[in-house]
């Protein structure tokens, strides 16, 4: 039996709590969220989704990692049961460690770069999936390699290859080398691995950077029901990256 994503995804949501410009290219190739943007924090996320205190969820935030839930939306068509957002600060600070964390300095500067959907078991998982299709089909794929949220801790967490079909549906952005450019190619190789611990070679990177993509979205049935994760760690890594070499 193929592992749920429902299971691989909350443990990611969890650590992430704990961790303490790529430019677009036409179209929609960030496949962001609806009514939000990657570069969102948490305060301009719940703003845009008209979400007032007392109607989050839960809400957490330890180190880098900040994540809030809200219930009862409507969301590609379909009412979700729980909708989490999760955002990291990956600003590096004086120290260069990410493993280190200055909340007075570096506070407020996390962007999105996560959301998990879950709907209730009897959902109608063709009319979310045509939803998906009619934002983002222009980027379905057969196959997708799925790198986890983040590894700056080196969880030893390794890519996962999805394959599509009547019970997953996939979508993916271009594939990061595709967004990369002659003046920052050298850059981000030096520099991503902060951000990937396990891109320690250059065949590392090399597959990497022809197999990861920048965002990725997974809508997958299973008998607890219907879920759907979109995962942009690295665009903001990449962006993270194109600012601080043009600063």
């Amino acid at each position: 039996m193929k592992p749920s994503i429902q299971r691989r995804v909350l443990p990611v949501l969890l650590a992430a709590a704990l961790l303490g410009g790529c430019g677009p290219q036409g179209g929609d190739p960030d496949l962001e969220f609806p009514q939000t943007g990657w570069e969102m924090n948490a305060e301009q996320v719940m703003e845009a989704w008209g979400a007032t205190p007392e109607e989050v969820g839960s809400r957490t935030a330890a180190g880098r990692g900040t994540t809030f839930t809200l219930t009862d939306r409507v969301v590609f068509g379909a009412q979700a049961e729980q909708i989490t957002f999760s955002f990291l600060n990956l600003k590096p600070g004086e120290t260069g460690d990410l493993q280190q964390f200055d909340a007075e300095a570096l506070a407020g500067q996390e962007v999105l770069v996560g959301v998990w959907v879950q709907y209730p078991a009897g959902t109608d998982a063709q009319a979310v999936t045509d939803a998906l299709d009619t934002r983002y089909g222009d980027a379905a794929l057969t196959e997708l390699t799925v790198y986890p949220l983040f590894s700056a801790l080196d969880t030893g967490a390794a890519a996962e290859t999805l394959k599509a079909d009547d019970t997953r549906k996939l979508w993916g952005s271009a594939p990061v080398a595709s967004r990369l450019t002659d003046a920052n190619t050298e850059f981000c190789r030096e520099n991503w691995p902060l951000y990937r611990t396990e891109l320690k070679t250059d065949a590392d990177w090399d597959a990497f950077a022809s197999q990861g993509r920048l965002v990725t979205i997974v809508c997958e049935q299973q008998q607890e029901g219907l879920s759907v994760w979109f995962n942009a760690y690295d665009l903001a890594v990449c962006n993270e990256l194109t600012a601080r070499q043009d600063a």
